[in-house]
């Protein structure tokens, strides 16, 4: 059973900053995904929005948790910021450190394990969505 959007909501207090957009953000792509899941997240991840701005956070907001900051325009569509928290979700999950720091040949292939986890988390009705957003990530990862 998955937590509802609204126990969601009550559970990220104190793991992100607070953003508008990544509050649904959260609480959409959370809602898909096992209690256990979204419990090993939330312990693991501190969620941020990076839009331009500086900000320092203290290691007593962290708590020694992963970092994921997400672009602004990455969270105005439902179906892409649902993609896109789950990927990085997933990165977490499947035990990844920094892919972008890793040789090619492992950069490529915890892609690949992140794409399909969050393929398997999503129904069906994502497959289009989730396509676009991985040829989209691939274009970007080629072009950097």
């Amino acid at each position: 059973m998955n937590y509802s959007k609204e126990e969601i909501h009550y559970m990220l207090e104190d793991c992100y900053f607070f953003h508008e957009d990544l509050t649904k953000a959260l609480m959409d792509a959370f809602s898909y995904l096992p209690r256990e899941t979204v419990d090993r997240i939330i312990n693991g991840v501190f969620f941020m929005v990076f839009s331009g701005s500086s900000l320092h956070f203290s290691k007593n907001i962290i708590n020694g948790r992963n970092v994921v900051a997400f672009d602004e325009k990455d969270l105005a569509e439902e179906n892409k910021r649902v993609i896109t928290v789950l990927y990085e979700a997933a990165h977490y999950i499947c035990g990844h450190d920094n892919t972008l720091l890793a040789p090619e040949e492992i950069s490529g292939q915890r892609l690949k394990e992140a794409w399909d986890k969050v393929r398997e988390w999503l129904p069906d009705e994502f497959g289009k969505d989730i396509e676009v957003a991985e040829k989209k990530a691939e274009a970007g990862k080629r072009s950097s």
